[in-house]
């Protein structure tokens, strides 16, 4: 059986049958294709109120229009670029429904999974994708390494899910059913194990911009890099902390805690139990 491995769609080439849609690209193309039928052209092709000159702007806004809704429709049946209601209908013929409350990423990702679902003998990404069908809750998960017979799945969930054994209990039910275990498998589920840490840090700031309008931008910019370390697996450096800090207002960071990289297993989550981040002087 081939391996999975999952794509990363935001690293695709743009696809070829995606052309750009320059008006005034466009307009030059017909201009010199009317020049090249017609041989009396240079006298009226560049008179701006001139009737053939105007006739062929329309003609150019309507052929831009019309490659633009091309682009679109193309990217509508499209994994990586397909949103919203398109993307659903991509999943209906899997067919495959959004959970309540799951985002469109989230549902571009379990789309990806979907095939695995399809085997009979347990494989990681089949785990994966029934485990993230149970709930939007279900942000990641974690296939622990293989044992005769038993199965150990770690899920990762918001901080604040209303009652987390509650979705461990979903998780183990559907993981269970007959159309989804193999028989000879024995599942656990089991919570994800915190790696906890504390992010201390003092902001050099430029002079001039509002001190606190750069304060919230750089907060801004670290729960971004945070969130996307809230994985399995996912180690935090202090040269992604770093550079999420560094926004535009920002001359240097003193980085006090944490002093290492947080380090986390495959089946661990790194994850910042508290964030100070302050204005510092420039002395």
């Amino acid at each position: 059986m081939i391996a999975f491995t999952k794509i990363n769609l935001s690293k695709l080439p743009p696809a070829t049958i995606i052309q750009d849609a320059n008006f005034e690209d466009v307009l030059t193309d017909l201009k010199a294709d009317f020049m090249a039928r017609y041989d009396d052209a240079d006298a009226v092709i560049n008179l701006e109120s001139d009737p053939v000159v105007k006739l062929l702007e329309v003609a150019a806004y309507r052929e831009t229009i019309l490659l633009n809704r091309i682009n679109q429709a193309a990217k509508a049946v499209m994994l990586a670029t397909a949103g919203d209601g398109d993307l659903e209908n991509l999943a209906a013929l899997i067919p495959l429904a959004r959970l309540d409350g799951e985002g469109t990423e989230a549902f571009r990702a379990r789309i990806q999974l979907a095939p695995e679902g399809f085997s009979t003998a347990g494989p990681r990404g089949g785990y994966e994708f029934h485990s993230k069908s149970v709930s939007a809750d279900v942000l990641d998960v974690y296939v622990g390494e293989p044992q005769p017979g038993v199965v150990d799945i770690f899920i990762l969930y918001p901080a604040d899910v209303a009652s987390p054994d509650v979705l461990l209990a979903e998780v183990k039910a559907a993981l269970n059913d007959d159309e989804v275990r193999p028989l000879t498998d024995t599942v656990n589920v089991k919570a994800f194990a915190q790696k906890g840490f504390v992010i201390d840090a003092q902001l050099v700031m430029a002079i001039g911009p509002d001190g606190a309008t750069v304060l919230a931008a750089a907060l801004l910019s670290l729960d971004a890099y945070l969130l996307s370390r809230f994985k399995f697996g996912r180690d935090v450096t202090r040269a992604g902390i770093l550079a999420a800090l560094v926004v535009e207002g920002v001359e240097n960071v003193h980085l006090v805690s944490p002093a290492a990289d947080v380090v986390v297993q495959a089946s661990e989550v790194a994850f910042a139990t508290e964030v100070n981040v302050a204005e510092s002087s420039n002395d």
